[in-house]
């Protein structure tokens, strides 16, 4: 009689605790041959196929997940991570740009999605607390790397951004960029 072949435990997929984004589509392929594997996730009710090789996360809080993997010799592999959800950026901000006038990321902007009604307010400093530009109640928020007319050194400068979005929420948004020459 023919016995299977032991799975390599180095080849199987293995999780690590995650992130994901609320409201997107988080979704897990597990790569594995169906005929060879069984899968059992849990807690069952977070998931669109809770014995499938690949399934869509349906929960959207945090939360700890249980993999639990049959293979056809009988071996049961066990994976336990922890699914963590972070709210959606609405803006897409660069994290750096070049002000050098030679046409390509002259300007940092930000570009926000179409549920962003206003941003409300907007600000970057430099490196000693400086206000290099400040804008208010505006849909386009756009530096040249000047301030009173003059270019500023190449360095990191950090921006806050609240904005509104079309649900009527105020969102905060912080982070630095590089200003390059």
């Amino acid at each position: 009689f023919d016995l299977p072949s032991l799975p390599d435990f180095f080849e199987l997929p293995g999780w690590e605790d995650t992130t994901a984004l609320t409201g997107e589509p988080f979704w897990i392929n597990l790569g594995l041959d169906a005929s060879e594997w069984q899968v059992q996730w849990s807690p069952s009710s977070y998931f669109s196929c809770d014995t499938c090789l690949r399934t869509r996360v349906r929960y959207d809080e945090n939360a700890s997940i249980e993999l639990e993997l049959t293979h056809l010799s009988g071996c049961v592999y066990t994976y336990l991570f922890s699914v963590r959800w972070e709210e959606q950026n609405h803006i897409y901000v660069p994290n750096s740009f070049s002000p050098n006038d030679d046409g390509a990321n002259d300007f940092w902007e930000i570009f926000p999605a179409d549920h962003v009604e206003l941003i409300l307010e907007a600000a970057i400093y430099n490196r000693w607390g400086g206000e290099m530009r400040r804008w208010e109640n505006v849909e386009e928020v756009r530096w040249n790397g000047r301030f009173l007319g003059k270019p500023m050194n190449p360095g990191v400068y950090v921006y806050y951004i609240r904005y509104l979005t079309t649900d009527g929420k105020k969102r905060l948004l912080k982070g630095d960029l590089t200003l390059w020459r």
